[in-house]
């Protein structure tokens, strides 16, 4: 599971993670690609951001 900061914290901790993830996709290899509008909730930065999430082989 990927979970990220409230929506109200501040911009120094909100630029570090995942908040309000639009779409979700997993690729073959397990790896989640977390696509979300990074101009809401406080961010400093004002595009879109594309994350890539690489579960444990656990």
């Amino acid at each position: 599971m990927i979970v990220g900061p409230d929506a109200t914290d501040p911009a120094d901790i909100a630029d570090d993670a995942l908040v309000n993830i639009d779409d979700v996709f997993v690729l073959d290899d397990g790896r989640v690609l977390c696509c979300e509008d990074a101009d809401q909730y406080g961010r400093s930065y004002p595009n879109d951001c594309l994350y890539v999430y690489t579960p444990d082989e656990d």
